[in-house]
């Protein structure tokens, strides 16, 4: 019996876990037609759920002080039974969903999840603490820590099957019906575990954790035998934790949880956009925890500590190499995971006696949803770039390096040298050697991290070594920069080359336009009037004594594609960033707007929901001869612009054509592009321009790959006369739909396979 009641209380707690991190990425895709693809739907839906969770933790920590014992188990068991009656299973499908115009995009998103998700998220995430103290209560484990393992465990099963299981495999149709069956398992296992812990608790106590059966020789053993394989003494002892344990409870979840955002955010941006890389370091966090609470956590501590001195200065270089390489990517994933087993195996050993773990996880969930609240929300207010990373980085020192050693007043001159050192050496590097991305790195803080590592021995001087070179590289290392700033969307930066002859907006390692600083008329880069667009273009030229053509562009970047506009066209911008509208249009920085031969108009939002409003307000007229998607130049993928219900928008407002902008440099975008085209009645051309000669690069062309759309026949043979590079591209077997998108099956896949026949 007892080890099925211990069985029992794994399932309940694994299964909790599991149904909350799937029922996540489920909410944000079903919102995704209707708040369009932006950055906000998946952050806003982020923060919902740490909400929740810090919620259900708080109802766990104050409930059953406020109950008994047994009317606990009861309670908990009739909440199991009343989310899954209550639960409508396809509230995240409903239209009535859909953002109205003018409102909060964050708040109306904020109304949706609360109104659909948030009862059972609550629910499920106080499960795993309340479990926890029912487990407690039958003396079966004086170690009910353990069981944060199995909650880890469910939620990285969670996270890893999504993308890779569920996602391709199932509409959001059927991912509802199969979470609603989830959730009734789940609640199952928590309702059975508070029956089990009613039936297996002993009575007359209030809680059993209070005191031990007094000649029970083999619980005590089975006490000490599990208390020692779990990091950390203070479950020996039933003091409450004072306010100073508690702070440190509360630091040591806010570190990693602001080092998980800010790697991905530094690593989906500026290293590599590689769709579906978030996974990885929220995977990386998740197994942090399952060793640090896990049997060897306390073993492994001393090796951990010491390893995170050293992956942090390999961080250092690695953060300042400015190279678009997936190997860069090694340091910070393995300083994230060896950072945050550090900090969270700290966590472990300070956690308290079974009585007090509801308070442990609620100042926890506390830390963790404020570190990821100041990477989502505060950061992008306060800052200009991404400097919540390094900060990050120096936080997670200063937690875990071990020092006795005090604060020394020469310890204040230690940022001053060192951010001496780094800028000399990074200025040397420049100026003298003519170095950049990882070469000039690793001139610049090869030397300075060596001699920090050896005062790593010290906590102040090494966390103010590290400061001083981060604060340096951040501030005066990044040449011919000409303007940096930051929005909800992310950071864009202008830069110039080393000549000076072209100018570009940048967002990490992603160009948004080139401007040849002398003839900003000429479009560049990937709309080079030889590429794929310059030959779309020149097809859809009107007679000299006609009207124009009327052009949506979904995508503003520097407005290069204005360059191809004649004096009586109309050309339409619609740009989700107001930054990047600014730097465009007002900033002086670019003129590819204001040298236009006829005037353009910007919409700022999301294409898709600003179309849809179109429709309404024009409904079955044509708006537009030809719709441009161009929102691509950033290799994150918007899906809910390649659905086919997104394309046959665009049908209904186009009445000459569609041209795609699907250039990836980790997908292959081109049979799903060409199969949503087919699905809405269709032909397709594609045109791959990956090889670019020297002269070309240096004139400013860069590779692209572009999609043509039309129903006319006539025009797409005169584009295959015109240039037989345009061929028919092999669409997929399955379109993405509104209800289905599998990107899993775009990556890694070869342009050369998709030039068409």
């Amino acid at each position: 019996m007892k080890r099925l009641a211990n069985a029992l209380f794994v399932a309940a707690t694994f299964t909790s876990a599991f149904v909350l991190f799937a029922m996540q990425p489920f909410a944000a895709r079903s919102l995704l037609p209707k708040y369009g693809g932006a950055p906000h739907v998946w952050v806003t839906t982020a923060v919902f759920f740490q909400v929740a969770v810090l919620l259900g933790y708080g109802y766990a920590h104050v409930v059953p002080k406020r109950v008994s014992p047994r009317a606990l188990t009861f309670l908990h068991a009739g909440l199991a039974a009343l989310v899954v009656l209550s639960y409508r299973s396809h509230a995240l499908l409903d239209s009535s969903h859909a953002l109205s115009v003018g409102t909060s995009p964050i708040l109306s998103l904020f109304g949706a999840l609360a109104l659909s998700v948030f009862a059972p998220a609550l629910f499920l995430a106080s499960t795993s603490p309340i479990v926890q103290l029912f487990l407690a209560r039958t003396g079966l484990r004086p170690n009910p820590y353990s069981l944060y393992v199995a909650s880890n465990g469910g939620s990285l099963l969670a996270l890893v099957s999504y993308p890779f299981l569920v996602e391709p495999f199932m509409g959001l149709t059927a991912q509802s019906v199969a979470l609603y069956v989830a959730l009734a398992l789940a609640a199952t296992f928590i309702g059975a575990s508070a029956i089990v812990a009613y039936r297996l608790a002993p009575t007359g106590e209030p809680e059993a954790t209070e005191k031990k059966p007094e000649h029970d020789t083999d619980a005590d053993d089975a006490a000490a035998k599990d208390t020692s394989e779990a990091p950390g003494t203070s479950l020996t002892t039933d003091a409450p934790p004072d306010r100073k344990t508690q702070i440190a409870w509360f630091w040591l979840a806010f570190a990693p949880s602001l080092l998980l955002s800010s790697t991905t955010l530094h690593v989906t941006t500026d290293v590599a956009a590689i769709p579906l890389f978030w996974v990885v370091p929220l995977g990386l966090y998740l197994v942090s925890f399952m060793v640090a609470f896990g049997r060897y956590g306390e073993k492994v501590m001393p090796v951990v500590r010491r390893a995170t001195i050293f992956f942090a200065l390999l961080v250092v270089v690695a953060l300042n190499a400015k190279s678009p390489s997936v190997w860069v990517l090694i340091p910070h994933a393995a300083f994230l995971s060896i950072a945050c087993i550090a900090c969270h195996g700290i966590l472990a050993s300070k956690r308290p006696a079974p009585k007090h773990l509801t308070r442990f996880y609620f100042v926890m969930s506390l830390g963790g949803a404020a570190g990821g609240a100041v990477c989502s929300i505060v950061a992008p207010l306060l800052f200009r770039d991404l400097w919540e990373y390094p900060i990050a980085i120096v936080l997670v020192v200063w937690l875990v390096v071990e020092s006795d050693e005090g604060w020394k007043k020469q310890y204040a001159a230690v940022p001053f040298v060192f951010a001496a050192l780094t800028f000399v050496f990074g200025w040397l590097g420049q100026n003298k050697l003519g170095l950049h991305a990882g070469p000039l790195a690793a001139v610049t803080f090869g030397p300075v991290v060596l001699l920090a590592y050896g005062l790593s021995g010290r906590r102040h001087a090494f966390t103010l070594a590290l400061a001083g070179s981060l604060l340096t590289a951040a501030f005066f290392l990044e040449g011919n920069l000409l303007f940096r700033n930051r929005s909800f969307f992310g950071v864009l930066r202008v830069k110039e080359d080393n000549a000076h002859r072209f100018r570009a907006i940048v967002n990490g390692t992603t160009s948004h336009g080139l401007e040849d600083i002398a003839n900003p008329g000429r479009p560049l880069a990937y709309f080079f009037r030889t590429g794929p667009a310059g030959d779309i273009f020149k097809l859809l030229e009107p007679p000299p004594d006609g009207p124009g053509n009327r052009v949506y562009i979904i995508g503003l970047g520097i407005g290069a594609l204005g360059s191809y506009a004649e004096p009586h066209d109309q050309f339409t911008f619609f740009e989700l960033d107001a930054l990047d509208v600014t730097l465009a249009r007002d900033s002086g920085f670019f003129h590819a707007l204001s040298t236009m031969k006829s005037p353009s108009t910007i919409v700022v939002g999301d294409a898709r929901l600003e179309l849809e409003r179109i429709e309404k307000e024009h409904p079955g007229q044509k708006m537009t001869d030809m719709l441009v998607v161009d929102a691509f130049s950033s290799d994150m993928i918007p899906v809910h612009l390649l659905t086919v219900e997104a394309v046959k928008l665009y049908d209904r407002l186009s009445s000459k054509a569609l041209l795609f902008h699907v250039s990836n440099q980790f997908a292959n975008l081109v049979p799903i592009t060409s199969a949503a085209a087919r699905d809405a009645g269709f032909s397709t051309r594609v045109r791959v321009d990956l090889e670019i000669t020297n002269a070309e690069m240096a004139d400013g062309k860069r590779a692209s790959v572009w999609c043509f759309a039309s129903k006319d026949e006539a025009l797409l043979h005169r584009l295959e006369t015109t240039n037989p590079a345009w061929k028919i591209p092999t669409p997929a077997k399955i379109a993405w739909t509104d209800d289905r998108a599998d990107v899993v099956s775009t990556l890694g896949a070869s342009f050369e396979d998709q030039k068409g026949k």
